[in-house]
């Protein structure tokens, strides 16, 4: 486990947002030929932005954007590959869903990629459906009751 990272909230269109988009893009779209910055990115101004840093260097971000007042979506959860395998990405995710918590939300819901639904089941999430595609690989529809 990497040891001293600190997980913050980030305002949308500071700098650091623009880092954490670059990083969503990076992890996320290029390696399947994509790009975020061709994506309609308004829900963005109505999220919340939380980012992992280590050595004051930005290594991981995710997204959560309400749906109702009970439910809320984490989404586009991307770390750095080189701090991948060091429990970054679930300190991003207990951080995220007490934060979610606090702030009087009862489930987190998520689209995970085929090859993260372990991931998100070792930390409670339960896979709902048959998979479908999204952002042209395979997706499973998860949830996770925050009480």
């Amino acid at each position: 486990m990497l040891e001293g990272v600190i997980i913050k909230e980030i305002e949308f269109s500071s700098e650091q947002y623009k880092t954490a988009l670059e990083i969503r893009n990076q992890v996320l779209r290029k390696p399947h030929g994509l790009s975020i910055y061709e994506e309609n990115l308004t829900t963005d101004a109505k999220s919340i932005h939380i980012s992992a840093y280590y050595d004051n260097e930005m290594i991981g971000t995710l997204v959560m954007t309400e749906i109702n007042e009970e439910k809320i979506k984490m989404r586009q959860v991307a770390v750095e590959p080189k701090y991948r395998e060091q429990n970054v990405g679930k300190q991003l995710v207990l951080y995220a869903e007490d934060f979610a918590r606090a702030i009087g939300y009862k489930k987190i819901v998520l689209h995970a990629r085929e090859e993260s639904v372990g991931f998100y089941e070792r930390l409670g999430y339960t896979k709902l459906g048959s998979s479908f595609i999204e952002v042209t690989i395979p997706h499973y529809k998860m949830e996770k009751a925050l009480t």
